[in-house]
This record gives structure tokens, sequence and C-alpha cells, in this order.
């Protein structure tokens, strides 16, 4: 007599989680590496788009004081051949940088179907570009104090 056991256990959020921490990684090092924001932002767009299967990823900047959705598109990606939908975007996240609302990130999805999951992985993904964002923004600052006399302003 032969006895086989068999023990199955699902890794999707764990493999999920892995591949946000990679983007986060392609994004951080374009950050410490000195990238242009525009180009930054493009980036997280597309890894937005490219996590979560959109067709479109996007990165919204608001105004300070900015409460209502809507704001100015910094960062932008679209699938090779897709055209981009005159809507708005079907699901987005905030960013909140130094614990004031920054922006959002965001995605299209085709015929406006969101999978099932994705607000909550799309939430973890924008608090992990708030970091990237805050950490840029200490990066140019100290920069610029370094380079600036304190008495001067020069």
């Amino acid at each position: 007599m032969v006895e086989r056991q068999a023990a199955f256990r699902n890794v999707t959020e764990r493999v999920q989680r892995d591949q946000e921490q990679r983007a986060l990684s392609r994004i951080a090092t374009l950050v410490a590496s000195g990238g242009d924001p525009a180009a930054v932002f493009d980036a997280v767009a597309e890894q937005v788009a490219r996590l979560f299967e959109a067709t479109v990823g996007a990165v919204v900047r608001f105004d300070a004081g900015h409460e209502a959705p809507g704001g100015d598109v910094v960062g932008a990606w679209t699938v090779p051949g897709y055209e981009p939908p005159e809507r708005s975007l079907d699901l987005t996240a905030p960013v909140t940088v130094s614990g004031a609302l920054w922006g959002a990130v965001g995605a299209s999805f085709p015929d406006e179907l969101i999978p099932n999951g994705l607000e909550e992985r799309l939430a973890r993904f924008a608090d992990l570009v708030s970091l990237a964002i805050s950490n840029a923004q200490t990066v140019e600052e100290l920069a610029r104090q370094a380079t600036t006399d304190a008495v001067t302003a020069r």
C-alpha cells in the first residue's frame, strides 16, 4: 500500500507583494540616480499599468489644498497600440506626502472591468509611491541645503 499526501498553499498574495516591491525598487533606483521627475512619474504610471494588468496607468498631481478629484496628469503610460480612453481613470488611490494629499495613482481597464481585489493592492502601491516621492523630495532638499549658503541664501 502506497500512501500519498499533498499540501497546497496559495502564494498569490506573496507573489503580488514581491512584484510590487520589485516595481518600487525600479522606481527608487530611478529616483536615486537623479532621474527627471517627469521620467519618474512616467515610470510609476508604467509600473501601475503592468502590475495591475491595466491598459493605462497614470500619476495625477493635485494643487496644494486641492481635495476634489482632478489635477494635472504628470505621468502616463498606455499599452502599446491601445488608444487611451477619453474618460477618467477607473481606479485611483491617493498619494500623500508629509501628511498632505499630493495626488493619486490610477489605472484604466478594458471595458471598465476592474479585477477583484485591486483596490487594496493599488492603495498599498500608492503608499509605496508616497514614500518614494517623500524620499526624492528629501534628497532634493538636502542637495539644495548642501549647495546654499545659509547667510546669503545663494
